[in-house]
């Protein structure tokens, strides 16, 4: 069961670009926006809001054959940088999110499996995610 949505990544690492989130007259820096799990189902899509202090999107979370796939249910903010402007659906399609489960699993990027906690230091092997359930 999903329970928090970290990301995208992409907005920390380069300190050099600022990243915004845009929607009608409203813009405001992706580093700042929040993202909230709105569906907490053991299968099916992930829903989630982003949060900014003007406005709020909807979302759905799909993984099927192995890709994560994002998708807006609403009138869809853009991501802009200096060099370009995209819908946040694709680029969050493009960088992805880090997506924490319960039992410590933690799903990020393309569907790269870890977990912390107890099962830290022993690999990713068959038999430390033998009991997990990520069925989506």
């Amino acid at each position: 069961m999903p329970l928090a949505l970290e990301g995208p990544v992409q907005c920390f690492l380069d300190a050099n670009e600022s990243f915004e989130i845009k929607r009608g007259n409203f813009s405001w820096p992706v580093i700042d926006t929040d993202l909230t799990v709105t569906t907490f189902t053991r299968e099916g899509p992930i829903g989630f809001t982003l949060h900014t202090p003007h406005w709020s999107a909807d979302y759905q979370l799909t993984i099927a054959d192995g890709r994560i796939t994002f998708t807006c249910d609403g009138p869809e903010p853009t991501v802009t940088t200096s060099r370009q402007a995209q819908p946040f659906s694709e680029y969050l399609n493009q960088h992805g999110l880090r997506i924490l489960f319960e039992d410590e699993a933690i799903l990020v990027g393309w569907c790269r499996l870890r977990c912390e906690g107890r099962d830290r230091g022993r690999g990713l092997g068959r038999r430390a995610w033998r009991k997990r359930n990520l069925a989506i």
